[in-house]
């Protein structure tokens, strides 16, 4: 099992990596609030990032930066802080994904942060985080809530830290292949836009480095479930995002559904797919790892039993030689002669004595033989 040692050598990444991200994401917020046309379009081709998406990323990065304190200090109420701030995100990302799934006109919670006409400014009308940019956000803080001091979850802890990549992947991959140039990156098709997908990649490489040994070199240990499980999963990494593509183009374009449902939908169903894959892989890592123990328990009781009968013979050598001495043997009540504890207890006839007087004893019975036949 991995431990979590305080180690102040691997503390500057996630701690900077979340100040980055709360320091950049302030501005543009105050950039939100103070200014109409700068921060909400700063370059004409990329969409701007919502100030709920700010708010967010911005406490993920306050997650980051207390769970890296307690990498550093071992203080236990930096970790209790970062899993209550992680619960509370979370929370709040479910809270939006339902209001994907359910709502279609911005409401009160939408426009708290900026109190201007949402659908004069923004033109999707709403202006809160897209599900996929939700489901990361959702992936993050089951993170941090998976963070154990001792590390008993580092295997789940580092597979959701990965996941979390995987909208952030699709939605550049996306930006890369499905745009010339950078003419069409406020059209994505994954509906995370550009700045956010950069953002969430900085964040998920904060949180892997708060991983044992390296992170992503943990992972892909070859005796550890998750490893197993990422090797098997590279070939489904490639092929997935086309499969994904295509049933949300078929579910948009082809079928009947609202175009937002439909892709809540599908996030929520990915979401749940991947919890299905961190518990699966959290339990038989678990088992794994009480296998393992098992054995190396199994293994120092044979030790002992070695030990022990190795104990038990050279005591065994060592009575036999008292007993050679003293020419008696202990029946568990009183020392008796050997010739009567053979002859009593293990039924075996002695033919001749060790002491003078039996000696002479069995003279006298063997002449005693030889003189009969003859007087006969």
């Amino acid at each position: 099992m991995a431990v979590y040692s305080p180690d102040k050598a691997r503390i500057p990444f996630p701690v900077h990596a979340g100040l980055l991200l709360i320091i950049g994401l302030g501005v543009g917020l105050y950039g939100w609030i103070f200014d109409l046309n700068f921060a909400r379009h700063p370059v004409p081709s990329l969409a701007p990032i919502y100030p709920w998406s700010m708010v967010l990323l911005a406490g993920l990065g306050l997650c980051l930066i207390f769970l890296g304190n307690y990498r550093a200090t071992g203080s236990r109420w930096r970790w209790r802080t970062a899993q209550t701030l992680g619960a509370l995100l979370g929370s709040t990302a479910v809270f939006f994904l339902a209001e994907n799934a359910l709502c279609r006109d911005a409401t009160w919670v939408d426009r708290l942060l900026f109190p201007e006409k949402v659908v004069l400014i923004v033109h999707d009308s709403t202006g809160r985080p897209s599900p996929e940019a939700c489901a990361t956000f959702l992936i993050f803080a089951v993170a941090a809530l998976l963070f154990r001091p001792n590390g008993e979850r580092a295997g789940a802890f580092t597979m959701a830290s990965i996941l979390g990549w995987f909208f952030p992947i699709l939605a550049l991959s996306g930006f890369l292949t499905g745009s010339a140039g950078l003419s069409g990156m406020d059209t994505a098709f994954s509906g995370m836009s550009l700045p956010v997908a950069a953002l969430c990649m900085v964040l998920g490489s904060g949180f892997v480095a708060l991983s044992p040994r390296g992170g992503l070199g943990y992972v892909f240990e070859p005796d550890r479930f998750a490893g197993t499980m990422v090797r098997r999963l590279l070939p489904a990494a490639a092929v997935g995002p086309v499969l994904l593509g295509s049933v949300v183009y078929y579910v948009i374009i082809r079928g009947n559904w609202n175009g937002r449902l439909a892709v809540a939908l599908l996030v929520l169903l990915t979401i749940v797919l991947i919890v299905l894959v961190l518990l699966i892989g959290d339990l038989v890592q678990r088992q794994q790892e009480a296998e393992r123990a098992a054995a190396a328990v199994r293994e120092q009781l044979l030790e002992k039993l070695r030990a022990s009968h190795a104990r038990i013979e050279a005591l065994q050598r060592s009575m036999l030689t008292v007993c050679a001495w003293t020419k008696t043997v202990w029946d568990g009540e009183r020392w008796i002669p050997v010739e009567e504890f053979l002859t009593e207890h293990l039924d075996i006839p002695v033919s001749h004595g060790i002491s003078e007087e039996a000696f002479r004893y069995q003279v006298k019975k063997m002449e005693a033989a030889e003189a009969s036949p003859t007087k006969a």
